[in-house]
């Protein structure tokens, strides 16, 4: 959630919430920086997306500036800008567009891929568009020219959630994309995987190591 009152700001939703914001603001700050450095310590290069969400968009605004101001020395690392909804990642032969999809529902995604966008997604032979939202896979539909596609993610389900019946499986996907060929492949990790991995870690590691892992 993004303000004090635990509420969508666009349309007053209650949410599910912990009472203390700042703890939130300090998770969200440890998780995503663990997760840079984690990539950095990996490869050469880095960009991150933080794709604005319904329920965090006004943190995702600051995440973005947050992190431009944190590693505006490490050259290696590339924060693209957030100001817009929609957000275009070009590598070579290969164009994604990033969207929330709370706004834009995906049939529309397409059209504006093609037009705000126009000389990508001309130049590009392999076009995707990911999108959030709805906490489920979407199997991948293709549209005209572009696949559009919806990712699990770990959080468990809220009140509201659970409520209305959805069971969204929590896990994490990999995509391999490829700047030549398009999508090559992609890993799943169930949430049950990621514990394991977390209660498997070599003997001496620390609780705060730990956490930092978890995050990851």
């Amino acid at each position: 959630y993004e303000t004090f009152s635990a509420k969508t700001e666009s349309s007053g939703h209650d949410l599910d919430f912990d009472s203390r914001y700042q703890k939130m603001i300090h998770t969200y700050a440890r998780v995503m920086r663990s997760i840079v450095e984690r990539a950095l310590s990996k490869f050469k290069y880095v960009d991150v997306i933080v794709n604005q969400g319904n329920h965090s968009r006004s943190n995702d605004v600051w995440m973005r500036v947050f992190l431009k101001h944190m590693y505006q020395d490490t050259k290696r690392l590339q924060v693209l800008d957030n100001a817009s909804v929609f957000i275009p990642y070009r590598m070579g032969n290969t164009f994604v567009m990033c969207h929330h999809s709370d706004k834009c529902k995906p049939a529309q995604l397409a059209h504006v891929m093609a037009t705000d966008f126009n000389q990508d997604w001309g130049e590009a032979n392999y076009r995707y568009i990911d999108i959030g939202h709805i906490h489920h896979r979407m199997v991948a539909k293709e549209h005209p020219g572009v696949t559009i596609e919806s990712w699990n993610q770990l959080a468990p389900a809220d009140k509201y959630a659970h409520d209305g019946g959805w069971r969204s499986r929590s896990c994490l996907t990999v995509v391999l994309r490829s700047k030549t060929y398009g999508e090559k492949g992609r890993i799943t990790l169930t949430a049950e995987e990621v514990k394991d991995r977390i209660d498997n870690l070599e003997p001496g590691t620390t609780s705060a190591r730990r956490r930092e892992v978890y995050t990851v």
